[in-house]
């Protein structure tokens, strides 16, 4: 019989790498789906415990059969085997991480269709956008026009009656894909359980269901710039179609990210910067930097394809001022720590943020601050490294840059938005770390074992249930955190002054038949939402009307204070 037609090495791997993603995603929104079958109370505190063991439960009769097939496969399965159980097994954890979460959030708003924080803050000014975009077929608002414009091709095409209705969809499924699309994007550059910690670890204290789309956006930036300067490294050795191709893939999945949300990339853009011609390969002469500048030709082609016309846009909003001016504006700036969940923690002068053990400092960000050093140390050459650490170098400096002239501009530029982006490279580098400490053990080992004068034989790193270990303390991780996280977000009485004020909020809302939501308090709520088309005279991202900038930045008990 004549032989079918050979797979190309390439074509193997992308298919392989497609059934990774894809199963990941279908496990994240599999188990998502999954809340919505649970019928409990979201509005009472029995209903809310059941609720969360019942989603502890079947968490864990997901990820157990795939420990035991893991270890299964270690012992009696082929190698081949054992690679393919073990790249579909952390895809599926990174999945049931964060679809645990977006479980959640089904849960919490079980009843109403309406997004976490209903029609308040930035949810309100995405729907008037969208709304505008109806109406008006565009919007002129400079916020990144991605989300609005889903939302109201959801309403046109999909025939949902009410652009919030979208956003909650949109919002949830950005929660539930976050864990498989930051594995995907770390699958580029690291094997699967390196991907599954990178994600895991830098992804979780991220987690922000009412804004989702945006950490979404964050945590695919690095290691897109990590895969653009791996591939910056080898750039002389390809040719320039693989380069071009190369570069135009990453270009166009960076635009799309920008156009979901591109906050991040004011503070990324001049650490990325620093970080590429520190990886361009100078060296080799003139005539051998074809595939360099074709590769960074086509990344910046592709990204101005997919996202120039908005880039224009924002570029042209440099000089508007952001006299915003929130709580967590008034935190000292060296404080790159969590956030509370409360506006009571807020209230009472000295108690934040808090002191930490160490000279102020918390536990957890010593460990991240070692992290780095030690990552720095054992790999400052290494992409892995130099990508997380020249972003963290620009949005350290610009933080206090900004911060330092708070008082005299007036203007916070968001400036505290720079945490994230620092506590997001502080998680990569710490994960890096531990990964070049694993690789540096293994080759000392080896190299101790082959010394013939060395007394007695070394036994290997015992490592045979390696992968069995990080799944499991992944799954572990990010079941009590999954459980934690969803429950700061359930609704939480009228006028709470918890994160759970805004699931409650959204319980409250009348639909625009008239109806209340299922769960609403003592079956009444409040004025449908409006429906009708909206002026195009405003830009909806910024035209929420502040006081006077200089009362607005006071902290709260000054406030009282002023007004008493």
């Amino acid at each position: 019989m004549p032989a079918g037609p050979r797979t190309r090495p390439w074509e193997r791997r992308a298919a392989g790498g497609l059934a990774e993603v894809a199963l990941g995603v279908g496990v994240a929104l599999g188990f998502t789906a999954w809340g919505s079958s649970i019928d409990e109370s979201p509005v009472t505190r029995a209903g809310q415990v059941s609720a969360l063991a019942a989603l502890q439960l079947r968490f864990a009769l997901v990820a157990l059969p795939l420990l035991v097939l893991v270890a299964v496969t270690t012992v009696h399965g082929p190698a081949t085997r054992r690679r393919m159980v073990l790249r579909g097994s952390c895809a599926a954890v990174a999945g049931l991480v964060t679809g645990l979460l977006g479980a959640g959030q089904v849960y919490a708003l079980r009843g109403t269709p309406w997004p976490l924080a209903g029609l308040s803050g930035d949810d309100g000014r995405l729907i008037l956008m969208a709304r505008e975009v109806i109406a008006n077929g565009a919007t002129h608002s400079f916020y990144p026009p991605l989300v609005p414009y889903l939302m109201a091709a959801g309403v046109q095409h999909l025939g949902v009656a009410e652009p919030a209705f979208v956003l909650r969809q949109l919002l949830i499924g950005a929660v539930a894909l976050t864990g498989p699309l930051t594995y995907a994007a770390w699958r580029l550059s690291v094997r699967p359980l390196a991907a599954l910690c990178l994600a895991a670890v830098a992804g979780l204290p991220q987690f922000l269901p009412y804004k989702s789309y945006s950490a979404l956006a964050l945590l695919l930036l690095l290691p897109l710039l990590v895969r653009l300067l791996t591939w910056l490294r080898v750039s002389r050795g390809l040719s320039l179609r693989g380069a071009l191709g190369r570069g135009v893939a990453l270009g166009a999945a960076s635009g799309l990210v920008f156009l979901l949300y591109s906050g991040w990339h004011v503070w990324a853009v001049p650490g990325a910067a620093v970080a590429v011609l520190a990886c361009f390969p100078w060296r080799g002469g003139r005539r051998r930097l074809g595939g360099p500048a074709v590769l960074l030709g086509g990344a910046g082609a592709a990204f101005l394809l997919v996202a120039g016309r908005y880039l224009w846009v924002l570029l042209h909003a440099v000089t508007v001022k952001d006299s915003y001016c929130s709580l967590v504006t008034l935190t000292q700036p060296g404080y790159f720590g969590p956030l509370p969940l409360s506006a009571a923690l807020w209230d009472q002068p000295g108690v934040w943020p808090p002191l930490g053990e160490f000279a102020g400092l918390g536990v957890f960000m010593v460990v991240l601050v070692v992290g780095a050093a030690a990552a720095v140390w054992l790999g400052l050459s290494r992409p892995l490294v130099v990508a997380p650490l020249a972003v963290l170098a620009g949005a350290w400096l610009a933080r206090f840059w900004i911060a330092s002239h708070l008082a005299r501009d007036q203007a916070s530029q968001l400036f505290p938005r720079t945490a994230n982006v620092v506590q997001v490279c502080l998680a990569v580098l710490l994960v890096a770390a531990a990964l070049l400490v694993l690789e540096r053990g293994r080759a000392l080992v080896r190299l101790v074992r082959q010394d013939d004068s060395h007394p007695r034989p070394v036994a290997p790193v015992p490592h045979r249930f390696g992968a069995v270990g990080v799944l499991l303390g992944v799954a572990l991780v990010g079941a009590m955190s999954g459980s934690a996280l969803t429950d700061a977000y359930l609704p939480q009485g009228p006028n709470s002054p918890t994160a759970g004020s805004l699931a409650w909020n959204a319980q409250q809302i009348r639909l625009p038949d008239g109806q209340c939501p299922a769960f609403a308090d003592g079956g009444r709520c409040g004025s449908p939402a409006r429906t009708g088309p909206l002026p195009a005279d405003v830009d909806y991202a910024t035209s929420t009307p502040s006081p006077d900038f200089a009362r607005q930045c006071v902290y709260p008990w000054q406030r009282k204070a002023r007004a008493s």
